[in-house]
């Protein structure tokens, strides 16, 4: 499974495609399964790892490990749901991707500034 850089405006934004898709998933659980998703025992020691926004960390992703800390709180998930959620998630992560490379290419350069 490859590795993935990760900030806290990503997990932010994972866990808000997983409550689009899954609206029954409480906020903490939410975070819970986030964090095993991305091979932490909790949200604090998944958020102790990255302790600001330009902090990088390379995770192995572990979707069984989300569906089963989910499971754990009670919900009974479909896995195509999970699915429908890293669809939503990537298509994000490229939109904003887009967007970045967008206002980059409008800017204009200081490179000859004197």
């Amino acid at each position: 499974m490859p590795v993935n850089d990760i900030k806290r405006d990503t997990v932010a934004l994972f866990k808000r495609c997983l409550r689009t898709i899954w609206r029954t998933v409480k906020s903490s659980h939410a975070d819970e399964a986030i964090a095993a998703y991305y091979g932490f025992r909790t949200h604090a020691a998944l958020l102790a790892a990255l302790p600001d926004d330009a902090a990088i960390h390379q995770v192995e992703p572990r979707p069984q490990a989300l569906m089963d800390r989910l499971e754990e709180f009670g919900y009974r998930l479909a896995g195509l749901e999970f699915e429908r959620v890293l669809r939503l998630f990537h298509a994000e992560i490229l939109g904003r991707i887009n967007e970045n490379f967008r206002r980059m290419v409008t800017e204009t350069a200081n490179d000859n500034r004197t």
